[in-house]
This record gives C-alpha cells, sequence and structure tokens, in this order.
C-alpha cells in the first residue's frame, strides 16, 4: 500500500491486459473506420480459468468506459433479458440477498480485463495457449471425419462455453460436400484428445499446463538440470585456476 496525501493507493506490479483482439474464437469485424473484436463465451471461459479468482480491473461498457476495480469474475451465463453476460463479483454489491454480490453485464460490451495480482505466469497468455491448444485438438477430431475426396476450402473453429465448433468452408459454394460440414465436438471430447489427462497437451515436445501438476514436475526437474550445470561449470572453472597457479605459480 502507498499513502498519497489523502488516500491510500494498492500498488500493485507489472502485469498485462487481456484484449478480445488476443483469441481467435472471439468475434472480429472490420468497419470503415477501424477494427473492432467482442468477447465470446468460449475465450471468456479461458480467461475465468486462468485468472482463477484473481482480482481484475474490468472494463464493463467499452462505449461509455465505465469500469470496475477489484471486481472477480465468477462465470459466463445467460442473462435475463437474452444475450450472453458475464458475472462479477464485487464487495459493494454484496447484500444479504445477494451475499457473493453477484452482477451480470452483457458479455459484448466488456472491453479490457486486466488482473490486479502478478503469478509466476502470465495469466493472459495462458489463457490463449489453453484457446489455442483446445481449437488445435478439435480441429483434429473434426478432419478425421472428413471426406478423403472434398472441395478446396479450409477448417475453421471456434471455442464456446461448453464445446467448440468446427466447421468446413468450401472455397467455392458451387461445391457440395457428401457429409454435413459443421459438427459440435465436447470439451470431454478434447480432454480424451490430449496427451495428458489433466490439462490440454497437443504434441510430445509441448509443455504441460501451468494448472497441471506435471508441469510443476517437469519445472522441477529442469531447474535441477540447470543447476547441476552451473555447479560443473563452477567446479571447472575451479580445477582450471588450480592447474594454472600450479603451472605458473601464481
Amino acid at each position: 500500500m502507498g499513502n498519497f496525501g489523502h488516500r491510500q493507493v494498492t500498488i500493485t506490479s507489472t502485469t498485462s491486459p487481456i484484449a478480445p483482439e488476443d483469441f481467435k474464437s472471439n468475434l472480429h469485424r472490420k468497419e470503415a473506420w477501424g477494427k473492432f473484436s467482442e468477447w465470446n463465451d468460449g475465450p471468456m471461459r479461458h480467461v475465468i480459468d486462468a485468472l482463477n479468482g484473481t482480482p481484475v480491473v474490468i472494463v464493463i461498457d467499452k462505449r461509455t468506459g465505465f469500469t470496475l476495480v477489484g471486481a472477480v469474475l465468477v462465470d459466463v451465463r445467460q442473462r435475463r433479458h437474452g444475450g450472453q453476460g458475464i458475472a462479477v463479483s464485487t464487495e459493494c454489491a454484496k447484500t444479504q440477498q445477494n451475499p457473493q454480490g453477484i452482477t451480470v453485464y452483457p458479455l459484448r460490451s466488456v472491453g479490457l480485463v486486466i488482473p490486479l495480482q502478478s503469478t509466476t505466469h502470465g495469466q493472459g497468455q495462458a489463457a490463449v495457449q489453453a484457446e489455442r491448444r483446445e481449437l488445435e485438438l478439435a480441429e483434429r477430431i473434426y478432419r478425421e471425419n472428413l471426406p478423403a475426396e472434398r472441395p478446396e476450402g479450409r477448417v475453421e473453429v471456434s471455442s464456446h462455453g461448453n464445446e467448440v465448433h468446427a466447421g468446413y468452408r468450401r472455397t467455392s459454394y458451387a461445391d457440395r460436400l457428401p457429409t454435413p460440414n459443421w459438427a459440435r465436438i465436447s470439451l470431454a471430447q478434447v480432454q480424451a484428445a490430449s496427451l495428458c489427462e489433466t490439462c490440454l497437451k497437443t504434441t510430445e515436445s509441448e509443455s504441460h499446463q501451468y494448472k497441471c501438476a506435471q508441469f510443476q514436475i517437469e519445472m522441477d526437474a529442469r531447474l535441477e538440470a540447470e543447476r547441476q550445470r552451473r555447479e560443473a561449470d563452477r567446479k571447472a572453472e575451479q580445477e582450471y585456476q588450480e592447474r594454472r597457479r600450479a603451472r605458473h605459480g601464481f
């Protein structure tokens, strides 16, 4: 805490904002006056998971700049009047009827999310990597069911609240696929396709996710190997200096 004359201000360590344009599955559009990105429920699910209760600064309404400081993101849910919403817990909203202090705001209006506490890993980067791994695994599952003979095109995948949507976009709409060109892939299917039982891992060479216990085991092994390497270098340098002194007398 720091005292700046009239009140105390919490001083936090360096952090990085989490922006909707960082995620592939968000809604991106280009207008004549610029590019715009809006949150989707899939990427926000990964952000909430990576934050794991970390308080944030969050821009609730990009148009007016309305911002909450010290809020905790709870989940993404359907709003009473339609549309997706993000449930946010704040101290000022806590009452006897609402002990958790939860208010649900329109998800599409949300802007930057800035963590107020640093961790050993970047929470925004962890969320981006989690979405990337999920999409890669889902694409593999989808490609397994695509016909070998198909018109020219590309596979498109996007993360959502409880599943991943995959589809095949044809280069020419005159061509037709012999099978349905889209599918819903459950998060359970994505996890089953992972090379790890507790996190999303796409290749053998890829590290486990931060939340996985195996990640800490591998990290400890790398740190120990680095410690042993430095110790070996130190001993080699010490032996060299001893031989030098014995040869030259100084």
